[in-house]
C-alpha cells in the first residue's frame, strides 16, 4: 500500500516482541488488529510483570500491509506484593488479618478474597480497602471450615501478585480455656488384650503435648471399660475421663495437637522403660500457592520423645496412639493403629461434662 496517507487505511495491526531477547531469535508476533483508519488505540492485557516489551504497528488495506512503524519500548511494572500477610483467629467469631508492604508502597487499594479449601474459585472480594490501612477484621467465621485468604494490592500500574494465608477454624473459642474429656471407648477384639474371661480391659493413658520440639506431659489417666464385648461403647465418667480443662494454644496455633498413648493395664513384676513421642505440626509457608487441598497446609515435625521408667510394666499391653488437633470437632472419634497383640481401640472425645 502507498505510505504517507491514511485515507485508504482499513485498520492497523499491532506486533510485539520481548526487548531483552535477540531480534534474530524472537520474531515479532501479531497480538491484535484494530479496524478503521481513525481507531488508533489498543490495550495489551496479556503481559507479565517486570518484562520489557517492544511494539510496532503496520497499516493495511486491500492492497496489502505497510512497512513497520517505529518501535516503542514499554516496561511492565506491576504493584509490588505484600511482604507479609497473616490471619489469626482472636475469638470464636473474630479473625484479624494483617499485612505489611515496603515503605514506599502504602498506596492504592487492598482487595481480600476468601474461599473454603476445595472450592475452585474465590468469587468477589470480601472487602476493598484504601491504603495505607494495614488490618481487617473478619467476623463471618464458620466453625470447622478450612479457609484460604488471598490479598492483592491494586494501583494504577496493575494488580500485584497475591499473598495467601490459611486458617482451619476450630469449634473452640481460642480466646478462652477449653476442656477435653474421653467420652467413650470401645475395642475391636477384647480377647487379644484381656485373657481373663470375666476381665474388663483397664487402660492407663499418657496425654502429651510439645514445648518447642520436646515432648511434655499434659496429664495421666486410668479407667476401666464397662464391658468386654467387642466393638461395644463404654462410657467413661468425667471422674476418670477428664483430660484437661485448660487447653488454650497461643493465638494463631490452631494446629496445636494433643497425643494420647494407651496401654492396657495388666501389671507385672518388672518395670520397663518406654519412650513416647508427641505429634506436632507446623504450617507450610504460603507465599504464592493456591491450596488445592487441606493436606498440603500442615506438615509434621520431628519431636524428642519422653522416656518413662516407672509407668509401663512387664505384663501390660501396648495399644497405641490417637491424636486430637485443636481445630478438630471436639466430639470426633479416633482409632489407634493395630495393637501388637491384635485389635484396635476407638476413642470418642467431648469438650463438656
Amino acid at each position: 500500500m502507498t505510505s504517507g496517507t491514511t485515507s485508504n487505511v482499513m485498520g492497523y495491526r499491532i506486533y510485539r516482541t520481548i526487548a531483552n531477547q535477540s531480534s534474530n531469535s524472537t520474531y515479532p508476533i501479531l497480538i491484535g488488529t484494530v479496524f478503521g483508519n481513525l481507531n488508533r488505540q489498543y490495550v495489551d492485557v496479556n503481559v507479565l510483570n517486570n518484562i520489557t516489551y517492544r511494539y510496532y504497528v503496520t497499516a493495511y488495506n486491500l492492497d496489502g500491509e505497510s512497512e513497520p512503524s517505529n518501535y516503542i519500548t514499554i516496561s511492565v511494572d506491576r504493584a509490588n506484593a505484600a511482604t507479609s500477610f497473616s490471619v489469626v483467629q482472636e475469638s470464636l467469631n473474630l479473625a484479624k488479618l494483617t499485612w505489611t508492604f515496603g515503605g514506599d508502597q502504602y498506596n492504592g487499594n487492598i482487595k481480600i478474597y476468601k474461599r473454603e479449601i476445595g472450592v475452585s474459585s474465590y468469587g468477589s472480594p470480601i472487602t476493598s480497602l484504601q491504603m495505607p490501612v494495614d488490618e481487617y477484621f473478619d467476623t463471618n467465621i464458620q466453625h470447622g471450615r478450612k479457609v484460604e485468604y488471598k490479598l492483592v494490592r491494586e494501583t494504577s500500574t496493575g494488580v500485584s501478585n497475591p499473598k495467601y494465608d490459611v486458617v482451619f477454624y476450630p469449634h473452640r473459642d481460642i480466646s478462652k480455656q477449653s476442656s477435653i474429656y474421653i467420652d467413650k471407648v470401645k475395642y475391636s477384639d477384647i480377647s487379644k488384650i484381656e485373657s481373663w474371661v470375666r476381665g474388663k480391659p483397664e487402660f492407663k493413658v499418657k496425654v502429651l503435648g510439645v514445648s518447642g520440639t520436646t515432648t511434655v506431659e499434659i496429664s495421666e489417666m486410668w479407667f476401666r471399660m464397662g464391658t468386654r464385648k467387642d466393638n461395644k461403647w463404654s462410657t467413661i465418667s468425667s471422674t476418670y475421663g477428664t483430660v484437661t480443662k485448660n487447653w488454650k494454644p497461643d493465638y494463631g496455633r490452631w494446629f496445636d495437637c494433643y497425643t494420647f498413648y494407651f496401654v492396657e493395664d495388666d501389671g507385672g513384676l518388672k518395670w520397663k522403660d518406654i519412650t513416647i513421642d508427641a505429634k506436632s505440626f507446623e504450617k507450610v509457608k504460603l507465599d504464592s500457592t493456591f491450596v488445592s487441598s487441606a493436606d498440603g497446609v500442615l506438615k509434621a515435625i520431628n519431636t524428642l520423645g519422653k522416656t518413662y521408667s516407672n509407668w509401663f510394666e512387664s505384663g501390660d499391653e501396648k495399644i497405641g496412639y490417637t491424636y486430637l488437633n485443636y481445630y478438630d470437632d471436639p466430639s470426633m472419634e479416633c482409632s489407634t493403629g493395630s495393637a501388637p497383640s491384635g485389635g484396635y481401640l476407638t476413642v470418642k472425645y467431648k469438650d463438656h461434662e
